[in-house]
């Protein structure tokens, strides 16, 4: 949890002098800020540290938002191509799309702490297409739905990474157990 207060803490310093963005702005700027006002919005307790990332809890749970470009590698014609998961060190990360967001649009929700967390509280419920488990000592982190009667097991998460989670349990997250 120091690793991720330090890192917190040396993203906060790196952009002490940035202001939020206006709603004026938010207009001008593309969706990133747009989704991120959203999320803000529906959500409570995060914090924009950057252009792109909300961080609550200390800094343990953080969201980047990604515009799409189909030069960052996609077409328009539909094609896929595979990216690589970009999850730091002892985090494991959530992505909204497959190819760890392919054509590097969407969420991505990276929590370090050995905790449940429940993605609606991050703007994320329902959302989750691939993940990347980077946590070390091969800590196993488990994802759930929320059936209305209670929490069923969708997928373990061993250390490594799965670039789509399958249609049957694709979109269906609504938690977390990160450790």
């Amino acid at each position: 949890m120091c690793a991720a207060i330090a890192a917190f803490a040396t993203v906060a310093v790196s952009v002490a002098g940035a202001q939020p963005a206006s709603a004026e702005d938010s207009a001008s700027d593309g969706s990133v800020q747009a989704q991120i006002n959203d999320i803000l919005a529906r959500t409570t307790g995060g914090t924009q540290i950057n252009e792109n990332q909300i961080a609550w809890d200390d800094g343990t749970v953080v969201v980047t938002v990604t515009a799409g470009d189909e030069a960052a590698g996609g077409s328009s014609s539909g094609a896929v191509s595979a990216q690589a998961p970009d999850c730091d060190y002892q985090w494991t990360c959530l992505y909204e799309h497959v190819d760890f967001n392919n054509y590097k649009r969407g969420l991505t929700a990276a929590f370090y702490a050995c905790d449940f967390f429940y993605l609606a509280d991050y703007g994320l419920q329902d959302m989750a297409s691939s993940w990347h488990n980077n946590q070390s000592g091969g800590a196993v982190s488990t994802v759930y739905d929320w059936t209305g009667d209670g929490w069923v097991v969708l997928w373990r998460s061993p250390p490594g990474s799965d670039a789509w989670v399958g249609s049957s349990v694709n979109d269906r997250a609504d938690g977390i157990w990160a450790c």
